[in-house]
């Protein structure tokens, strides 16, 4: 109920954040592959790898958001390493 009187913005960043500090805790290592897919396709489209019209739709909003604000993964970019720098950077992000 209370996702539903949130505009679409507040409901993606706010989940995302959620995910991201659990990620963070080292809590659900599913969800943890889950939103690493989703930073290596913005990688490999920021990077060149791969069409922007062909990432996957599961992570379709979080994924544009990450190819939007790609200077948060220009180390990973570099080394391809996901840290939990990188995940703070990432959650430090969506609460601008």
């Amino acid at each position: 109920m209370y996702l539903t009187k949130l505009d679409n913005n507040q409901t993606f960043t706010s989940i995302y954040r959620s995910l991201l500090i659990e990620i963070i805790a080292g809590n659900n290592e599913g969800v943890k592959n889950e939103i690493d897919q989703a930073i290596y396709e913005a990688i490999d489209v920021i990077s060149g790898k791969k069409e922007a019209y062909l990432i996957d739709n599961k992570h379709f909003y979080f994924t544009n958001f990450l190819i939007s604000n790609k200077e948060i993964l220009n180390k990973e970019i570099a080394d391809t390493s996901i840290t939990n720098n990188t995940y703070k950077d990432i959650a430090l992000a969506l609460n601008a």
